[in-house]
């Protein structure tokens, strides 16, 4: 049994049965493929975090507890068209429809400032800003 085992033995058995050997190598590479798509997924991850605690993050963290509390996500939606401007009724139509789902996923979610409301700046912008006014063309 140990000479089997032994390279000399490997090389041995194997070339003694060649096809068993390749058929063998087949079965431990699908097995291998089979294993990496069940558990591998779920090995990773994409969350990298350092470890020790570094001035950087000690400050992050003063200045979350004594000065603004705790950073938020931040996300932005910006809503454009190659075809219809901001005075085109059914483009108007999709971005109010767009602002009323986001709302209406609640104030932890909406902290829109008042100017940035599509109500209170899609009109006033297409025409106090000449790059708008024709369309993001600019004159």
């Amino acid at each position: 049994m140990a000479d089997l085992l032994s390279t000399e033995g490997l090389a041995r058995a194997s070339a003694r049965r060649p096809w068993l050997t390749v058929g063998i190598w087949a079965v431990l590479f699908v097995l291998a493929g089979f294993l990496i798509v069940r558990f591998l997924g779920s090995a990773l991850t994409t969350n990298a975090d350092i470890t020790t605690n570094p001035e950087s993050r000690q400050a992050r963290t003063l200045i979350e507890q004594r000065l603004r509390g705790p950073q938020r996500d931040n996300e932005i939606v910006i809503v454009q068209s190659q075809t219809a401007t901001v005075d085109d009724p059914a483009f108007r139509s999709k971005v109010e429809s767009l602002y009323r789902d986001i709302t209406a996923l609640g104030p932890d979610v909406d902290e829109l400032l008042p100017e940035r409301r599509p109500d209170a700046r899609l009109g006033r912008q297409a025409h106090d800003d000449p790059a708008l006014r024709d369309g993001g063309h600019g004159g």
